[in-house]
């Protein structure tokens, strides 16, 4: 986005998605509940905005999604005090005395939630996949020598892996010979 789309957008799900501004009003119906009634008693809503995003030049794609949804319980028969509030004092000194004004307040608190994933192919990370997976390979072979020749199996199964794993050869003269 440009500065001059950030200006003049505002989030909606169907018309502009990806539009980091949000209206109050919006957020809480995306929510699936009804502002006359978090007004009320308070709430908390969560918004999540998840990034998927691929980084190769060709499939290039980094947009957020977003989600809501209320965080709070908002039954008063499941709680002592459904939505959000919370009380403060006020001190003042009137006519020489001390007097405290004790204020209980309603309000809407939003949790933003931010996950997201990126990935970009590299050659060289590939590569290094493929060496590593065949020094397994290499060291799979290694112990299983190891392992029949320290005498695990019997004999016979020894000289029988000797025999298939390494062929004799036999020289070029003793060959020709008569």
């Amino acid at each position: 986005m440009k500065e001059t789309d950030l200006k003049g957008c505002i989030y909606n799900r169907y018309k502009n998605p990806y539009c980091p501004i949000f209206r109050l009003g919006d957020i809480v119906s995306e929510a699936k509940e009804k502002f006359s009634e978090i007004a009320v008693e308070g709430g908390v809503i969560g918004i999540q905005i998840n990034w998927d995003c691929d980084l190769n030049h060709i499939f290039h794609s980094c947009l957020p999604k977003y989600s809501f949804r209320r965080l709070d319980e908002k039954e008063s028969n499941r709680t002592l005090y459904p939505g959000l509030n919370f009380r403060f004092a006020r001190y003042s000194i009137v006519n020489g005395e001390q007097q405290r004004t004790l204020f209980k307040m309603y309000g809407i608190r939003f949790d933003v939630m931010v996950f997201g994933k990126a990935g970009k192919f590299s050659i060289i990370q590939l590569i290094i996949y493929i060496g590593s997976t065949l020094s397994y390979y290499a060291l799979t072979t290694m112990f299983l020598d190891w392992l029949i020749g320290t005498g695990c199996y019997s004999k016979e199964a020894k000289q029988n892996y000797t025999e298939r794993k390494f062929e004799v050869i036999q020289d070029q003269e003793e060959v020709n010979t008569p």
